[in-house]
This record gives C-alpha cells, sequence and structure tokens, in this order.
C-alpha cells in the first residue's frame, strides 16, 4: 500500500468529521478559536487510536508471513479481505449520503461537548475498520498516524469555516465525496497488488 492509498482512505475518513464540523459550524454566530482547536483535537485523537486499535488487531488476526509458502497464500487472502472492508466503507457513506436527513440549522454558540465526544467515538468506528484493512496490508503505524492526524485536524476546520459560510446543505456532499474516494482506495489497492 502507498502514500496516495493511505492519503486517499484517510481523506474518505475524515469526511464523517467535516460534516459533524459543517453541523457545528452552522451553528456559530461567530467562530471561536480555541474551541474548534479543542474539538480538532478530540477528533484527531479519537481517529488516530481508532486507527491503532484496528491495526492491534490486523496484527493479531493475520499470520507471520516469513513462516511459508502456505501462509503467504493466506496473507493475500487477508489482503483481499481488506479491500473489501475499503469497498464496504465506500459503500457505506454512500448509503449514508442517500439517507442523509436534512439538518435544522439554529445559531448555537455553546458547543455540547457530551455530543461532541460521543460523535468522535462515534465517527472513529470507520476509522477502526481502516486500521484493520491498512494493518492487513502490513503499513506502519508511524506513517499512518503522520496522515491520518493532520488531515482529520485540516477537516475540522474546514468543515466550521463550510458551515459556518454556508449552513449545513454540503453534508450530503461530503458524504459522497468520501465513500468515492474509500471506493477508488479500494479498487487501487486491488489493481495494482492482484493485477501487477
Amino acid at each position: 500500500m502507498g502514500i496516495l492509498e493511505i492519503l486517499l482512505i484517510s481523506i474518505g475518513l475524515s469526511f464523517d468529521v467535516f460534516v459533524v464540523h459543517i453541523c457545528v459550524g452552522a451553528g456559530f454566530s461567530r467562530k471561536h478559536g480555541k474551541d474548534i482547536l479543542l474539538s480538532s483535537l478530540l477528533f484527531g485523537g479519537a481517529q488516530l487510536l481508532a486507527l491503532i486499535l484496528g491495526n492491534v488487531v490486523a496484527d493479531i488476526l493475520k499470520p507471520d508471513r516469513k513462516m511459508n509458502e502456505t501462509i503467504s497464500t493466506a496473507a493475500s487472502g487477508w489482503e483481499i479481505l481488506s479491500v473489501l472492508i475499503f469497498i464496504g466503507l465506500g459503500i457505506y457513506m454512500i448509503c449514508k449520503a442517500r439517507n442523509n436527513k436534512q439538518i435544522f440549522e439554529r445559531r448555537n454558540d455553546e458547543i455540547n461537548w457530551k455530543r461532541l465526544r460521543k460523535l468522535a467515538v462515534l465517527t472513529s468506528v470507520d476509522a477502526l475498520f481502516a486500521g484493520m484493512g491498512i494493518g492487513f496490508w502490513s503499513v506502519e503505524i508511524l506513517e499512518q498516524g503522520m496522515v491520518l492526524l493532520p488531515v482529520t485536524i485540516i477537516q475540522c476546520f474546514l468543515g466550521v469555516e463550510v458551515g459556518y459560510r454556508l449552513g449545513c446543505e454540503y453534508n450530503r456532499r461530503a458524504y459522497w465525496i468520501g465513500g468515492m474516494l474509500f471506493l477508488i482506495a479500494g479498487a487501487d489497492m486491488a489493481v495494482t497488488h492482484f493485477l501487477f
């Protein structure tokens, strides 16, 4: 798995976070820099922790490639499962885009931190599965984290800016884009690994 696939997956994962922050930004009458920074660190940390946990699960499940030739065939099966995970995440995001309901916007400069913590956990479930998928490809966790964390933090700030300026009407498009990025990453992994 190359850096391009990791970047596509990181951007796809952070579109959930982007949508949450569009709704946060849509409620602001003025932007609160400290709250946005804390929120972006909360979501970035939750995504990173879920990615690490997914990697740990993948390390427990996958066989050691150095043992023998039979295990190499089994490892290839794990990589196929990894591609299916990313394609499944893409389909899931597209379904969320299709079923996304219109959000009633109202001004609220106070951030509901209890609700935001729950949303951080919920949006990181995708990162858990993505961490498993990436872990089956034996990509270093440091490399994954160095891409995912900044991408998530940037998406938080961008989401607040979009929500503040334009409201919640773009959250459906964000899910579509995230889903398509997962599908592209899964297809690219399948083509580069299994056909070349």
